[in-house]
């Protein structure tokens, strides 16, 4: 009986046991459970969108941003999803790294085609498996998505990749996979002697892809060849390499690079106005004017172009539309030093001093320390008789430069036209002390020393 009751008393437990271990548990998605974590990072994507809203308009006022009609968006696409892989590659195996791949334009369907398999059956199966290893699901959609600013839906450059892009993505594959191998590991009887061995080799490697790659970042030169050995079509490395050889004064081989660049990009502005600047330092006047003309055919806002066409028209004494390209120039960029003083000069060989004294003021306003645009001023100022300003500007020009014989010269025949001989010819002597064969000094000395002698 006793026996019989005792099993009367367990079966009530074992129900109950039974079904508290039916009973559904509360699920991780649930609004209450998810909703915290929603509000804790409302702040970050507040400031995350500003962000990205400031940065868009000043890449956009900056003509960064390419147009529909220059990339259209079903190669944008395309490309995003080749990117997403190469990315992977990239981190996998780090090898012909470039500061600079240029965008494809139309990509093969077949990578196309490829990418987006991979990329969906990846997530499907890493969803999948959610609930089990959610540290995946965390670092897949951690890489997805910060990719997503920079992917180039909005194309911002002329890049179709960038290494840089990846600092903060990269991040989510990592969580996967410091994760994930110790996960794959956890039955292996070694596996901490296999972790630590497969962890020095990976370092190893490393080390010596880290060796090999900062030696091309020795100069500009090197890093940009090394990015042409492993880039291809890569108009915007020969246009920089152009650049650094014409500073370097070897202007035929900055014309050879130039050269190639407008061959890859027929439409490459920056290359147009690039090499007309080499053209016009050679003297080839009607050549350069030709290629800052089709710079400006292709980006009729291209400020540099417009500053460039009228040095060349200045030169050729196309004084007025020279000035017109100037102020258009001004207009795009009101800010732009040398617009403002090539304007200047341009009114003051016209005898337009007035409107140059105007441009040369609007100058030194953005810069204040404009040595020849001071020693400009000081020179119309004093032929205007306005010895008191004139004095002003030269003084600031040797404030700036001691060693300015010219200036010195000009504050030496202001001062004296102004009765202060004294500090006139100071400042002669000075002028001489720097060079002391200048005869126009000389002759000025003299006539300082004896007024009452004529002198040639």
């Amino acid at each position: 009986a006793s026996l019989k009751q005792k099993r009367k008393s367990k079966k009530p437990h074992i129900v109950r046991e039974k079904a508290e271990a039916k009973k559904p548990t509360a699920s991780p998605y649930q609004w209450s459970l998810i909703r915290p974590l929603l509000w804790e990072k409302l702040p970050f994507l507040v400031l995350s969108t500003a962000s990205s809203v400031i940065t868009y308009m000043a890449q956009q006022k900056a003509g960064a941003v390419s147009s529909l009609q220059s990339i259209p968006l079903s190669a944008r696409i395309g490309n995003a999803l080749v990117s997403y892989c190469g990315y992977m590659g990239k981190m996998v195996w780090p090898e012909k790294l470039a500061i600079l791949y240029p965008h494809p334009g139309i990509v093969p369907p077949w990578q196309i085609l490829g990418a987006a398999l991979f990329l969906a059956i990846s997530t499907f199966l890493i969803l999948r498996v959610s609930r089990r290893v959610p540290y995946l699901t965390v670092g897949w959609l951690w890489y997805l998505g910060t990719l997503v600013p920079v992917i180039g839906i909005v194309q911002v450059g002329l890049q179709g990749m960038a290494d840089r892009y990846t600092y903060v993505p990269l991040i989510g594959l990592f969580i996967m996979s410091v994760w994930g191998v110790p996960d794959l590991l956890k039955k292996w009887r070694y596996k901490k002697v296999t972790l630590a061995v497969l962890s020095l080799l990976i370092l190893a490697v490393l080390a010596i892809g880290t060796w090999r790659q900062v030696r091309y970042w020795q100069s500009s030169f090197t890093l940009f060849e090394r990015t042409l050995e492993v880039t291809s079509n890569n108009y915007v490395m020969h246009s920089e390499l152009g650049n650094i050889l014409k500073a370097q004064g070897k202007l035929e081989e900055a014309i050879s690079h130039y050269t190639k660049a407008l061959r890859i990009n027929p439409n490459y502005a920056y290359g147009h106005n690039n090499l007309g600047t080499v053209l016009q330092e050679q003297g080839r006047f009607t050549e350069a004017a030709s290629h800052y003309a089709e710079a400006l055919r292709i980006n009729k806002n291209y400020a540099d172009a417009h500053n460039n066409m009228g040095i060349v028209l200045q030169e050729q004494g196309s004084f007025q539309e020279a000035a017109r390209h100037y102020g258009e120039a001004i207009r795009l960029r009101p800010d732009y030093e040398k617009a403002h003083i090539n304007l200047g000069e341009t009114f003051a060989a016209q005898g337009k001093y007035d409107e140059a004294m105007d441009s040369y003021s609007k100058a030194l306003r953005i810069n204040p320390d404009l040595i020849k645009i001071h020693y400009n001023m000081g020179t119309i100022l004093l032929s205007q008789g306005k010895l008191e300003e004139s004095i002003a500007h030269f003084r600031e020009a040797i404030r700036i430069k001691p060693d300015y014989v010219k200036a010195h010269s000009n504050l030496g025949s202001a001062l004296l036209l102004s009765g202060r001989k004294e500090e006139a010819i100071a400042h002669f002597r000075e002028a001489l002390r720097y060079e002391p064969d200048h005869k126009i000094v000389q002759e000025n000395l003299k006539r300082a020393l004896n007024p009452q002698k004529k002198t040639e």
